[in-house]
């Protein structure tokens, strides 16, 4: 049986030689136990395809030094030609700035948008969902198999955190 490592050298090595992903070639990947990736051809643009079947696209690239990955909804937004004017420009990136601090509720600030975190206003959010959630599930209690998801307001959010390797006291002697 062939494993998802497997498939994804054989389709990391055909993107490859064809020089990107095919609408044929997206058809052909399957799913996996695990989420596998494959290239489109060593650009930083990659297909995930998830256990369930699902297919998202992503685009890693470099920012000082750092990789950095563009999930497919932001790709979404990406200007298909060049803009008309500076303020074109502009207004684009506005529009993209707008989506991002006050509509998208981002994982790493318990599912608030920034605008909200910094207006003070996710400590309140957050007790609001607790308390919808807690109400549910006492409600319908054999639903839940669990706890409610933590709903604790973070004191402190950080944009890029260190990896975990980092933070040890020998991290510098391993690197070394």
């Amino acid at each position: 049986m062939e494993t998802s490592m497997e498939r994804a050298r054989v389709g990391l090595a055909s993107a490859k030689a064809r020089h990107g992903l095919t609408q044929a070639m997206l058809r052909e990947l399957q799913p996996s136990e695990r989420a596998y990736k494959v290239s489109d051809g060593g650009n930083g643009l990659y297909v995930v395809v998830s256990p369930g079947g699902s297919r998202s696209f992503r685009d890693d690239y470099r920012l000082r030094g750092r990789r950095e990955t563009l999930p497919s909804d932001a790709m979404n937004q990406l200007p298909v030609k060049p803009f008309e004017d500076l303020v074109a420009a502009r207004r684009w990136v506005t529009e993209l700035l707008h989506g991002h601090n006050e509509e998208h509720r981002h994982g790493r600030v318990s599912f608030v948008t920034p605008g909200q975190r910094h207006a003070g206003l996710d400590e309140e959010l957050l007790k609001a969902r607790k308390a919808v959630f807690e109400t549910a599930r006492q409600g319908h209690s054999n639903h839940w198999s669990k706890d409610t998801r933590n709903w604790h307001c973070e004191s402190a959010v950080h944009l890029n955190p260190d990896s975990p390797e980092l933070k040890s006291p020998n991290a510098a002697l391993i690197a070394a």
